[in-house]
């Protein structure tokens, strides 16, 4: 048996946990905002004109390949806790919705006020 407050304590939870998706779209906006950045560095390093492959080389190395790592440091560091807060509001809605099948098949039986 549960209770309804049992019941809405967790819809509260779900709700809250939930909140982490604006947070993982607000991390993905940044990504690409710094990907944006990253292709005007590239299309840079088409027009530079560089002396020879060595300073395009060098260019890659020093500029672009630690730019790309950061930006890669960035999107996993600002999504992976609010995944693992979807992950668990997944698991609670999933608990939440076979409560309330069994309360549905039951006509109500099992539920306290």
């Amino acid at each position: 048996m549960f209770t309804f407050h049992e019941t809405v304590d967790s819809v509260e939870r779900v709700n809250e946990l939930l909140k982490s998706a604006a947070e993982v779209r607000s991390a993905v906006r940044h990504a690409l905002d710094l990907l944006g950045d990253f292709t005007a560095m590239l299309d840079y390093s088409h027009n530079k004109g560089f002396k020879d492959a060595n300073e395009a080389l060098e260019y890659v190395d020093k500029v672009l390949v630690p730019r790309v790592g950061r930006i890669r440091d960035a999107l996993a560091s600002q999504t992976d806790p609010h995944l693992g807060r979807l992950e668990l509001a997944h698991e609670a809605a999933s608990r939440l919705l076979l409560r309330l099948q069994m309360l549905s098949e039951g006509g109500g039986a099992g539920v306290l006020p």
